[in-house]
């Protein structure tokens, strides 16, 4: 109380109607007689923000759910005591409480890639394409329907106009990956730069 009881007694917390009871500074209010009923305590110490009492109040009131927002954590400390200036140690306690900075952590962003150069020439169709395969993908036979095979789609996407072609394939070989490809470029023609793979 020494340094609450100098702050009296330079006439700095007039504001609050400060009474000594037992060597303790309380703050009195227009409502003295329900302050039991409203906080659960008679009385309202008068604390100074730098002592080690009034730093443990506002950790108790900041870890009763995390609260990041300071006016919340200082109107719960004041369930306990009046903390002179309490807001500057609310935001103190507010900004080095170690969960809620793992909680506001800011994630990276992902960076758009370079538009190749390619891509920014008039063309046509097709001309620069990329290539994947999907699947498997289940798929009923055709002479037996209680049968099913299995199928992989070979994937051709435009990289100019963004077109989108699927083309069967019944496996993932070479041949399987050349008979779709040369139904491609049976229809489109020969893309003018090698093909990249999707991913």
């Amino acid at each position: 109380m020494g340094p609450t009881m100098a702050k009296m007694e330079a006439g700095k917390l007039e504001s609050l109607r400060p009474v000594v009871r037992g060597g303790i500074v309380y703050a009195r209010s227009r409502c003295d007689k329900s302050l039991l009923s409203l906080l659960g305590i008679d009385r309202l110490p008068i604390l100074t923000r730098d002592s080690y009492l009034a730093c443990l109040i506002m950790w108790d009131a900041h870890n009763e759910s995390h609260r990041a927002s300071p006016t919340d954590v200082l109107a719960r400390s004041r369930q306990q005591a009046w903390i002179i200036r309490g807001r500057y140690l609310a935001k103190e306690v507010c900004a080095s409480c170690p969960k809620c900075r793992i909680l506001r952590r800011k994630l990276t962003q992902q960076l758009m890639a370079d538009v190749l150069k390619h891509q920014l020439r008039p063309c046509p169709p097709c001309s620069y394409v990329s290539i994947d395969l999907a699947g498997p993908f289940r798929a009923k036979a055709m002479g037996n329907s209680r049968a099913y095979i299995k199928l992989w789609g070979l994937v051709v996407v435009c990289q100019n106009s963004r077109a989108v072609k699927m083309y069967a394939t019944s496996g993932y070989s070479k041949d399987d990956f050349l008979t779709a490809f040369h139904r491609f470029t049976s229809n489109n023609g020969n893309p003018l730069m090698g093909c990249h793979c999707l991913r």
